[in-house]
């Protein structure tokens, strides 16, 4: 699918049938967007593929306010949250091609991993399904010493027995596939997708600082927003892909249509596993909700360094939905373009027609007054609070909070709460008490509403 030339053209005047919807705020697109650049958002970028056809694309603002050089279709930019759908659509195309086994044991492909992790898959690990854990990576150790000398502790469990993420995944999953090719994941990228798709601009190599948009950042004040010094993105184990706002809108329409082989991330995902990590699940590079089948979207949100980046693809109407920027995220246009994009492909969920309408409200006022609990063994186990899954485990008679990526030690304290027993970390205190059915259950005192915000 090449809709570039297309894409490159476009401007604010393509209106079609997804942003048609009678706005509620009574401003156009047009009008939110540019009261966004206006302020604190400098760059504002939004594309729509809707049955496989552009439906709207246009940017606003500049790329650094201190040259004024406009913003554009061709304008690069940081997309580190690209890279891990990058190199998943790699493996799926490689073993659609029968290239490469994605569902065959790693150690047959690579003999020289440890023992730890030689039976897992790359499914598996696109999947963070493999049962590794998240734990930070030892000081000193560069991705290739940590991945080729993992211990046996990082393995959680056997592979394919529950879900939840870890740092280790995607960047095992780049080694495998660069041994296993003999090649770069940068060229086997240009050569499989770039190339192909006529992603001309899209590269792995860091380019100068000045041809790349300037990020932006909060700083409060009279100021609002500055500038965000050019510096080394964290290190996740993947390179950081640069690309245009037309290219990655190229990319995502080609792969909402289906036209990429073998990449189609609910087909993909494992089933039946028990979620570690919320009511979502992480499968090549998106996360979908984990208990529709299928889901109504993937869906991907990201910031980092003052650029950030929203993107839903709706596979039923090969929808594509992408708006990128830099300084804050435009809350006001999101919601009316959420709206309008929901309604326009009956996600009946995402059209809510109050934005930011609340889900769950939890406050310190609903804490039961209960002595002290002298044996939390019964609490022991898994709790859902809205789309949030959490895991209270005991351990040598100790009552541990696990969030889907760290585990916490509690300690009940006089108040008869229970805090989180780790220097540097804070969080409301847990009480646990029984309700009037007898179920066992917990909450964390003045906790966030949580909004109905669907990425």
């Amino acid at each position: 699918m090449h809709l570039l030339p297309r894409i490159r053209a476009a401007s604010s005047v393509l209106l079609l049938p997804l942003l048609s919807v009678q706005p509620l705020s009574g401003q156009s697109i047009e009008e939110l967007a540019l009261n966004e650049v206006e302020g604190r958002t400098p760059a504002l970028g939004l594309g729509l593929i809707h049955q496989g056809e552009l439906d709207f694309f246009e940017t606003w603002g500049v790329a650094d306010r201190s040259s004024e050089a406009p913003f554009a279709a061709e304008s690069l930019v940081p997309a580190p949250w690209l890279s891990p759908v990058l190199l998943a659509t790699l493996v799926r195309a490689l073993d659609a091609r029968g290239q490469l086994d994605a569902d065959q044991p790693i150690g047959r492909l690579l003999p020289s991993l440890p023992d730890a992790v030689r039976g897992v898959t790359l499914s598996d690990l696109l999947g963070h399904a493999a049962g590794l854990d998240d734990a930070p990576r030892r000081e000193g150790r560069s991705w290739e010493e940590e991945l080729t000398a993992l211990p046996s502790n990082a393995v959680l469990g056997e592979p394919g027995q529950f879900y939840s993420t870890s740092r280790y995944s995607y960047p095992l999953v780049l080694h495998v596939v660069e041994q296993a090719l003999e090649m770069p994941f940068a060229d086997a990228v240009e050569t499989a997708l770039f190339g192909p798709l006529g992603m001309v601009n899209s590269t792995f190599e860091p380019p100068t600082p000045s041809s790349v948009v300037q990020g932006y950042d909060w700083v409060g004040g009279e100021s609002g927003i500055a500038p965000v010094p050019a510096e080394d993105w964290d290190d996740t184990g993947l390179p950081v892909a640069y690309s245009t706002p037309a290219e990655i809108l190229q990319f995502m329409a080609a792969l909402g249509s289906g036209t990429l082989p073998g990449m189609d991330p609910w087909a993909n995902a494992p089933r039946g596993l028990v979620p570690l990590h919320g009511g979502r699940s992480f499968v090549d590079g998106f996360w979908a909700a984990a208990e529709a089948d299928p889901p109504a979207r993937y869906s991907l949100t990201w910031q980092g360094q003052g650029h950030w980046a929203r993107l839903r693809i709706y596979p039923d109407t090969r929808t594509v939905y992408l708006v990128l920027g830099t300084g804050m995220r435009p809350v006001p246009m999101l919601a009316e373009v959420d709206r309008r994009v929901a309604t326009g492909v009956g996600d009946v969920e995402g059209s809510l027609t109050v934005p930011g309408e609340p889900r769950v409200t939890v406050t310190g006022s609903d804490a039961p007054n209960l002595p002290a609990i002298v044996d939390p063994s019964p609490w022991a186990g898994r709790y859902r609070n809205g789309e949030l899954l959490v895991v209270l485990n005991l351990r040598d008679g100790r009552l541990h909070y696990f969030d889907g990526r760290e585990e916490f030690p509690l300690v009940q304290r006089d108040d008869g709460r229970w805090h989180l027993d780790r220097e540097g970390f804070s969080a409301p205190p847990i009480t646990l008490f029984e309700t009037a059915d007898g179920r066992y259950a917990y909450f964390m005192e003045k906790v966030y509403v949580r909004e109905a915000e669907r990425d």
